[in-house]
């Protein structure tokens, strides 16, 4: 049995972190103490949905009150986050894809090079 050979996309000690299989191409996204693994497809779909949700306004809660729900495509499985904990996540998200596309281009640029 082969094992995995992760890339690390983000990393933050106390944040979490999103890691890819190359050989399998899926993600984990670590984040508090949830672990989610997606597809680079089902990656982007949970992007877009911490994306939309972090566009919302939502109303001011104490700090700290858990009050974002957020579904996964795990059945039973719901994310429920604070406002700060929802602007991490979106963080985390955005950085890691920003660092694929990026390596996305440069694996072009190097394709067209040889």
């Amino acid at each position: 049995m082969s094992m995995c050979n992760y890339k690390t996309w983000y990393y933050q000690e106390k944040l979490g972190y999103i890691i890819e299989c190359d050989k399998c191409k899926r993600l984990q996204v670590g984040f508090g103490n949830v672990l989610l693994s997606h597809t680079r497809e089902g990656f982007s779909t949970f992007r877009q949905q911490i994306l939309k949700a972090h566009s919302r306004n939502y109303p001011v809660i104490e700090a700290g009150i858990k009050h974002i729900f957020i579904p996964t495509y795990s059945e039973g499985l719901t994310l429920i986050l604070n406002t700060q904990e929802l602007e991490d996540l979106h963080q985390m998200l955005e950085y890691a894809d920003n660092e694929i596309k990026a390596q996305e281009l440069m694996g072009l640029f190097y394709k067209e090079s040889n």
